[in-house]
């Protein structure tokens, strides 16, 4: 991430003591605050920004904020600064979408950075958190910021809410699902219109005038509501300026500008001036101001602007900013008033910038100044960086910005734009830009860029032969100690040749390569053509030599911690021992991977890996741990549209429900395989799932329809030379051959499938599919066909253990809560306790036993009053949205349920609540006239007590029925005391007169209780020490004597005695 980010436009802007809080607006957001999208929408002036800071300060919740400009609109430096933003709140946040962003590698897949951002949310923030975007409508014509922000909308975890503040709808981004599902909301223009009785209120707080509800109707009336005039100025300038303004003075004119003027033309010519000369820089500092303008008092003129209200801003840099309407207002005014002074501070502005290294801002400030050629300049410095960082829709926007007559001038500028149209997919464009370049170069005898230029439009030619003469075009073209240019040129033939399947000479010109970046100690590019050099020794079935290149390339990056390429390296060494059956080190190596892959937030590799587990805990039987591992692969690869592992995840997926015996599951899935296949065009996708479709309809005993499948399938695995794919398919023409009773047409596809097992030198890629077939082995071996090859696939299968459908579960089950309340209250998921921590606070835990035991369903203002009742509404729909996430964050997602307006547990989930089940208990007690049936129920009932009810809760909703709930514990005590001594059990009974006295040391009737079974068991003088002890107790606590029945009970037991 780039180091000189601004940090004025993450951090939430100071709330300024003159502007009015909004009670009505700041309501709504609060209330609608769980919506995924809150969208403010007006034009300037009318408080959007105002009232969003007010918000951030009122709030209780997480508030990160992005304030964008112009140069937001490319999409790497839009997440560059979203992530920053959520720092500011999160600082450990960000590692693994830091890293993708940084990465050279992955730059194409901007989609993975928000895979990468998205899952690090739900991974990392335990919160709900609210992200501003201030200013939307500054980046709203960048294609692709909207899709970025398309997608994070789309996938963005529950706890995370964005609220977008533009001064346009904006009508790019899709928000038709959210719209439908309630997700948005919004404030428009008419929301945020001042009304009458905010403007006496502003009035009446800033400027102490008093202005009568006609006179605030006129103003609302005559200005729309839009008051940001008043919002901005200073008491002392507003008192003459408010009152010629109701009279009528100038209410044609935009408030705003009107204002504006009137403060400027209160300051002295020279504060005028350094106000408008300063405007163009987007921070400002004493020593950027005095380098700019060529002064030393700089200082002084910015505390003196400070001091008079200026709308400048202090910043945590210690330097300012003015308001960006102020800012606009001051560059509009220098440029009509004073044109070639404001052309010149422009061009002083953009080489201060050039020389602090801020080299961005600097080109956009040259191409405002209309010098295009310094900005060209600047561009040819920065380009390659640019490129490798990813930022390429910025570098072309300024390469399409530059005139014709800049550009004829620097070819080197038409190659990067021939390669950026090339890597967008304008093929035509960058093509002719390429000869075009190529031409230029040649004339100028610019041999080094001429041989790049060569190379480069070689790597996207789709013609191996003109692809392999440009490169050897350019090689002519270079000296021979030039190793880097050349060691590409070799490694870009050797990429052409191994995608047009010549793998034998791509690995010379590969080798070559290699050797060429050693010499030039590049070890970067050495380790990448090593990784080349391994899968295509890999493909051609040379393990011994495709593991050297491998290991190589992995000691590079393990020495340079480059995760990304180390996560990559592992799993291709890790799918290198799959294919020779080491499954366990094949798995060890991928978990290394995994975790490389997880640091680096490198979503592709890690849904390659995923699946690749899959692979493995597939061939094992292990069918459950297998599907959640496809399951999460194609997960990620709908997030990042990895066209093909979507497909074959979906396609496994299928293959596994197959394995487990639920072939209508096998179906569905294979179904939605086949779309996605051919919504992407694919004939090896398409052929894929075909042959898995092959593979139901056997299990299905369909062999015809299988075949069919088949006979689509095989054409086009072929094609592609995916061998271990056409050896599936041999496998199951002759499963099907053998079902339909050919053996001599089985044995033909037999010994095909021998025959590609040599080739390969593997069987492992056979395993799952021979798994339920094993018949096919067994006929070959019998018939003596491709002895060696099945032989050791028998093998194999015999180690292999047999697929448990027993451990498959529908994965639309819920998990099954059992909830106890009486004491500590506690929650077990699926029978493992759930610990204190995932909570987080108390409250969260509270509202979710309020659920649990309030099962009816709730309003939220219920909610509210029960729970929260001295909490103003704000801060009440802060504590329920944070722990509304919470709970579902410690549980899961739908374990709250929102239905006609009211909020509940789900009912579905509750497997068992002791408070429910002792109050059955107690019910059903009621009911029988049963001795030993109501003995047993009470029994039950009392067992489950604990503790008090909820007893580390202290509101009120709970304390009442906590009383009740004890009260009805202990007369049901004392009623199974009683029914013990009628059954003669005095043990059982005095047991349980003494559990009573243990919560109710004063409980004058179990004492009376007590008393008589000591009486009736002939114990007297435990009769006398009861009452002794009553009576000592009673006074101790109580400072009561014993109730009159209780004192006649002993007289009565003495007189008898």
């Amino acid at each position: 991430m780039r180091s000189n980010l601004l940090i004025t436009k993450i951090i939430v802007p100071t709330r300024r003591t003159d502007v009015l809080s909004r009670p009505r607006l700041l309501d709504f957001i609060h209330e609608y605050i769980e919506r995924k999208l809150l969208l403010l929408s007006a034009s300037a002036g009318y408080g959007k920004t105002s009232l969003l800071v007010d918000f951030a300060h009122d709030t209780d919740l997480k508030v990160c904020w992005y304030s964008l400009d112009e140069g937001d609109r490319d999409p790497q430096i839009f997440l560059e600064y979203l992530v920053a933003a959520i720092q500011r709140q999160f600082p450990h946040f960000g590692g693994r979408t830091i890293a993708l962003l940084q990465g050279v590698d992955d730059t194409r897949s901007l989609d993975a950075c928000i895979g990468a951002l998205v899952t690090e949310i739900h991974e990392q923030i335990d919160s709900f958190f609210v992200l501003v975007i201030d200013d939307y409508h500054l980046v709203e014509t960048s294609a692709p910021v909207n899709q970025l922000l398309d997608r994070l909308l789309y996938y963005l975890p529950e706890n995370a809410h964005l609220v977008l503040a533009s001064r346009t709808i904006p009508s790019q981004l899709t928000l038709t699902r959210l719209t439908a599902q309630l997700q948005v909301a919004g404030l428009g223009v008419g929301d945020l219109r001042f009304t009458p009785e905010e403007i006496r209120t502003l009035i009446q707080k800033n400027y102490g005038m008093e202005i009568t509800p006609t006179m605030a109707d006129e103003v609302a009336a005559q200005s729309e509501g839009w008051i940001t005039g008043i919002v901005l100025t200073t008491p002392t300038m507003w008192r003459g300026l408010f009152h010629q303004w109701v009279k009528g003075y100038g209410p044609g004119s935009q408030l705003f500008d009107y204002l504006a003027t009137e403060v400027m033309a209160q300051q002295s010519p020279l504060l005028q001036q350094f106000l408008l000369e300063t405007a163009l820089l987007p921070e400002l500092d004493a020593a950027s101001c005095d380098e700019l303008l060529g002064r030393t008092d700089a200082q002084l003129f910015l505390q003196l602007a400070e001091k008079r209200n200026l709308f400048l801003t202090r910043l945590d840099t210690q330097g300012f900013r003015y308001h960006h309407l102020f800012r606009e207002f001051l560059q509009s005014r220098l440029r009509q008033t004073q044109p070639a002074r404001y052309n010149d501070v422009l061009r002083q502005t953009a080489a201060l910038l050039e020389r602090r290294g801020k080299m961005d801002q600097a080109i956009e400030q040259w191409f405002a100044a209309d010098e295009p050629a310094n900005a060209a300049r600047l561009i040819e410095i920065v380009a390659e960086e640019y490129y490798k960082l990813g930022r390429w829709a910025t570098l072309k926007r300024w390469l399409e910005r530059l005139p014709d007559p800049v550009l004829q001038n620097a070819p080197l500028l038409w190659l990067w734009r021939a390669i950026l149209d090339a890597e967008m997919g304008e093929m035509e464009a960058a093509q002719l830009l390429f000869a075009n370049a190529i031409a230029e170069f040649e004339r100028q005898s610019e041999t080094l860029n001429l041989a790049r230029a060569l190379i480069e439009s070689a790597r996207f030619e789709p013609n191996l032969e003109t692809a392999v003469a440009r490169c050897e075009r350019a090689l002519e073209q270079l000296p021979a100690h030039e190793y880097s240019v050349r060691a590409s040129a070799y490694q870009t033939i050797g990429m052409q040749k191994a995608q047009h399947n010549d793998l034998v000479g791509a690995i010379r010109l590969l080798e070559q390569a290699s050797e060429l970046y050693a010499i030039a100690n590049l070890r970067y590019e050495y380790s990448n053509v090593e990784i080349h050099l391994g899968g295509a020794f890999s493909l051609i079935g040379d393990r011994e030599r495709a593991m050297l290149h491998f290991e190589n390339a992995r000691a590079y990056w393990q020495r340079v911690r480059n995760s990304v390429k180390l996560a990559n390296t592992l799993n291709s060494i890790a799918v290198t021992r799959y294919q020779q059956g080491e499954l366990n080190l094949a798995r060890e190596l991928l978990q290394d991977a995994l975790m490389h892959a997880r640091q680096s937030g490198n979503l592709r590799i890690e849904a390659y890996i995923l699946a690749s587990l899959g692979d493995i805990d597939r061939d094992q039987g292990k069918l459950a741990k297998a599907l959640q591992l496809y399951t999460d692969a194609s997960s990620i690869a709908e997030k990042i549209r990895e066209h093909f592992l979507i497909t074959y995840a979906r396609a496994a997926v299928g293959d596994v429900w197959r394995l487990a015996g639920d072939m209508h599951a096998a179906e569905q899935v294979l179904q939605t395989a086949l779309q996605t296949a051919a919504a992407h065009r694919s004939d090896y996708e398409v052929a894929l799932v075909q042959v898995e479709f092959a593979a139901l309809r056997l299990a299905q005993n369909e062999p015809e329809a299988a075949i069919r499948h088949l006979e689509h399938a095989l054409p086009l695995l072929e094609r592609t030379d995916a061998k271990r794919d056409i050896g599936h398919a041999f496998y199951y023409f002759a499963q099907a051959a053998l079902l339909r009773k050919r053996e001599a047409e089985a044995l033909r596809y037999l010994r095909s499938l021998a025959a590609l097992g040599k080739e390969l030198d593997e069987d492992q890629f056979l395993v799952s599919q021979a798994a339920n077939a094993r018949h096919v082995v067994e006929f070959a071996l019998t018939r003596r066909v491709g002895v060696p090859f099945f032989k050791r696939l028998a093998k194999k299968l015999e180690q292999a253990k047999p697929a448990s459908a027993l451990l498959f579960a529908l994965q639309d089950s819920l998990p099954q809560l059992e909830l106890r309340t009486f004491g500590e209250a506690q929650v077990l998921m699926d029978g493992t306790a759930v610990p204190r921590g995932v909570w987080q606070t108390t409250t969260t835990k509270e509202l979710f036993f309020f659920f649990a035991t309030n099962p009816q369903g709730w309003r939220k203002e219920q909610i509210f009053e029960a729970l929260w009742n001295s909490a103003s509404r704000a801060q009440a729909n802060d504590l329920f949205h944070a722990s509304m996430y919470r709970i579902r964050r410690a549980l899961f997602a739908e374990c709250i349920l929102f239905r006609h307006g009211l909020y509940q547990l789900n009912p579905e989930a509750v497997r068992w609540l002791d408070v429910r089940e002792f109050e059955e208990e107690i019910a059903a007690a009621s009911r029988t006239t049963a001795p030993r049936e109501r003995i047993e129920h009470l029994e039950r009932a009392t067992a489950l007590y604990h503790g008090d009810f909820l007893e580390e809760f202290y509101s009120d909703w709970c304390q009442a029925r906590r009383g009740t709930l004890r009260d009805t514990f202990l007369n049901s005590l004392a009623d199974l005391g009683r029914a013990w001594f009628q059954l003669e059990d005095s043990k059982r009974a005095m047991e349980l007169y003494q559990q009573i006295l243990q919560h109710e040391p004063t409980r004058e009737e179990t004492f009376r209780d007590l008393i008589e079974l000591h009486w009736a068991a002939g114990n007297r003088a435990g009769a006398i020490q009861t009452y002794q002890q009553c009576v000592k107790v009673l006074d101790a606590e109580l400072g009561l004597p014993p109730m009159p029945e209780t004192v006649a009970l002993y007289k009565r037991l003495l007189r008898e005695a």
